[in-house]
């Protein structure tokens, strides 16, 4: 194992592993580049080197590069500040505010039933920035010529074939894909097609009348066909479906719009993606809802940049073996101190019930630091965050802290700039470099995913009858969550190894990528995690078995403690502005016995 704990060998391992020397590891065929070193340590600068070099080497024709959010592809220096000698493009969602209010109203029907097509000729073509505006032919001729091409990754989330289309219209020779994180797969690649869409599509298909070489015709036989197929029937290689060519597919669309309105959805790209499925995962449910599963195709070479990403669950949601390429290094921090409570009132279900007990430590803790001249980041839920925001701050002011200033959600660098802002995330954030500067980050509640979250996944390429039973349970001391097969005898089966992969990248990867926006590995930070569950790659400093021990290590009070220091510090407060016993009960709404029992602490 190779240690880097030290700005020195930090700085050492930037220089030694740039973007062009991941360009130099030739992994075999069909496998994963992983670049799984810690936030801080230069990911993202090794990637905007990789996809430079990787051009001007003429080792590759095309990059692409494919992230979470918009706002990682904004901060690339290609599309901040595009370099003559290559050709970028930044593949953008609708314009909206190009579009207008009244043709955003009618895209949004369009948009919903995957009717495209239709809205770019009928409202497209009016638009009066339309002779401006590139949008509609990005993904055609938009993409001829371009060198280095950046998207989110919902394109392999919408389409499994998004790169083949890619390749296809580019005719790029050598494609390098550079993935920022793997969030399009912790989600599940099944699909589904109702009996009324089809019912719907195929009267779309009678109302059209464009028929060239039978292809109308073909369709509806392969629609009728899927209508009355069984499901040992749909699981046959024998399916196929003709490309629909412009005319027809814009006859489809539009008549059935006019026809069945909201209720038609356009059939013709999940049809294809059926006929292009593994046959195992097609089946045909007791309600004739048909389902299947696609693996987005990854042609080329792959590099993965994510400290968060676990190995083994990337090579069972994308079946390619990974190379991680910094497996063997372990980043930390000398000054930096991991601490874990491993308690289930960190859990959803008891959090609300324990919030005052576990606010009043947080408050006690981020008062100590505010002190200290530290700042804090907050962790937690996204349907807690004004919650968490209100007690924190009421908890803060009380304690005197009254400028301190909240911030949930939508945070920006400006009102960073205030010193005594406290800014709350939710899970889930990740790739924005806003809080690496800050000294804390204490995660006010866990982070745990559901059962059915992870077969939606982990068995998505499987038909239901063939699923394999799971649970989840918490156990040991420390409290870890664990998973395993119901059943013993399915203990050998790669769905129980799977499992567990599955579990550690949905639960504390996601708790690992959101303290990480501090740089806890490579600066000195204090973390606080409220999980029962362990990472992987890193230990922690302390862990603790419940607020109480961890209420003892920072020297901080119980509630009946801090309302007992409170109600002193008022009754002393009046005493001596030479209030009487009777006239402080009174002022403070508390018996005279409650004073006198106060009167000389």
């Amino acid at each position: 194992m190779i240690l880097i704990s030290d700005p020195i060998s930090l700085d050492r391992f930037r220089r030694e592993n740039t973007g062009s020397k991941l360009l130099e590891i030739h992994p075999g065929e069909g496998e994963i580049l992983l670049d799984s070193s810690a936030p801080g340590a230069g990911k993202s600068t090794r990637g905007d080197q990789a996809m430079v070099a990787a051009i001007r080497s003429y080792e590759f024709d095309l990059v692409v590069y494919l992230t979470q959010l918009r706002q990682v592809i904004a901060e690339r220096p290609l599309v901040k500040t595009p370099q003559a000698d290559i050709n970028v493009l930044n593949l953008q969602p609708r314009p909206q505010s190009q579009c207008g209010e009244i043709n955003n109203q009618l895209w949004l029907p369009l948009e919903r039933r995957g009717l495209s097509l239709l809205g770019k000729v009928d409202i497209c073509s009016n638009c009066e920035n339309g002779s401006e505006c590139d949008w509609p032919s990005q993904y055609s001729d938009g993409l001829k010529g371009r060198q280095v091409i950046f998207g989110t990754q919902s394109h392999l989330s919408r389409d499994p074939n998004f790169l083949g289309h890619i390749i296809q219209v580019t005719k790029a020779q050598n494609v390098l894909l550079i993935l920022d994180e793997i969030d399009f797969a912790i989600a599940t690649f099944r699909r589904s097609i109702l009996p009324q869409e089809l019912y719907n599509f195929i009267g779309a298909l009678n109302e059209a009348n464009e028929d060239i070489k039978g292809c109308r015709q073909q369709w509806l036989n392969i629609c009728n066909s899927l209508l009355r197929a069984s499901s040992e029937e749909i699981r046959s290689s024998r399916w196929r479906v003709p490309q629909m060519n412009r005319e027809l597919l814009l006859q489809v669309q539009r008549a059935g719009s006019l026809v069945f309105g909201d209720e038609f959805k356009c059939l013709t790209y999940n049809i294809q993606q059926l006929c292009k499925s593994p046959i195992y995962s097609r089946e045909k449910d007791e309600y004739d809802q048909i389902s299947y599963a696609n693996l987005p195709i990854m042609s080329g070479a792959c590099i993965v940049f994510s400290s968060s990403a676990n190995p083994e669950f990337i090579e069972h949601r994308l079946g390619a073996k990974v190379v991680d390429i910094f497996g063997d290094y372990r980043f930390e921090h000398s000054n930096t101190e991991l601490i874990n409570i491993a308690s289930r009132i960190g859990m959803k279900k008891y959090f609300k019930k324990n919030s005052p007990q576990i606010f009043d430590f947080f408050a006690q803790r981020i008062a100590q630091q505010i002190q200290s001249g530290q700042r804090c980041l907050l962790i937690t839920k996204k349907k807690f965050l004004e919650f968490c925001a209100d007690e924190i701050g009421d908890r803060l002011r009380q304690a005197g802290f009254s400028p301190v200033m909240l911030l949930p959600g939508q945070i920006t660098p400006e009102t960073l700039k205030e010193p005594n802002a406290i800014p709350l995330i939710n899970y889930g954030i990740a790739g924005t470099n806003l809080f690496e500067e800050f000294n804390c980050a204490y995660c006010l509640m866990g982070y745990y995913t559901r059962l059915d979250a992870i077969n939606m996944i982990i068995q998505d390429l499987l038909p239901s009858y063939l699923e394999i039973p799971l649970k989840i349970f918490t156990a040991g001391l420390p409290l870890r969550r664990r998973i395993t097969v119901i059943d013993p005898i399915h203990r050998f089966y790669y769905v129980n190894r799977s499992a567990t992969a599955a579990l550690a990248q949905m639960e504390m990867e996601v708790v690992w990528q959101a303290i990480g926006r501090v740089r806890p590995f490579t600066k000195p930070r204090e973390i606080i995690t409220f999980q029962c569950g362990c990472p992987t790659k890193w230990e922690y400093t302390y862990e603790f078995a419940d607020l109480a021990e961890a209420r003892k290590h920072f020297e901080l009070h119980h509630r009946r403690q801090l309302m007992k220091m409170s109600t002193t510090a008022a009754i002393k407060k009046a005493k001596l502005e030479g209030l009487s016993q009777t006239e402080i009960a009174s002022l403070l709404d508390l018996h005279v016995r409650t004073i006198k029992r106060h009167w000389n602490l």
